[in-house]
């Protein structure tokens, strides 16, 4: 029982955005992905409550998205577009900072 008490998607909002906080500051992250399966989620909005959360405490872009089943082509297009966006807004924001391209 405490392993899956433990477990990072058990417990409130708060409680997910506190360990993706956590974790993104061990690692140095430059941008948080949040990505969801659709209404397989606690709350329809859920995953909006965590990234303004994560973006308010890191100052870091934050994407989320609900990741698509098989055979909705048009949806995984978008969201390799966003992707690829969020990339860019990552390796437009490292230039500014003078660190160049990155690994």
């Amino acid at each position: 029982a405490e392993g899956v008490m433990a477990m990072s998607l058990i417990g409130t909002s708060g409680r997910r955005a506190d360990n993706i906080v956590a974790e993104a500051k061990q690692v140095k992250a430059e941008g948080v992905v949040i990505s969801s399966i659709f209404a397989g989620s606690h709350c329809a909005s859920e995953n909006r409550i965590i990234a303004e959360e994560v973006r308010q405490r890191l100052k870091i872009p934050v994407l989320t998205f609900n990741v698509v089943g098989p055979g909705k082509e048009r949806q995984q297009g978008q969201i390799i577009s966003r992707m690829q966006a969020f990339m860019e807004v990552l390796q437009a924001r490292r230039e500014r900072k003078g660190l160049g391209v990155a690994d």
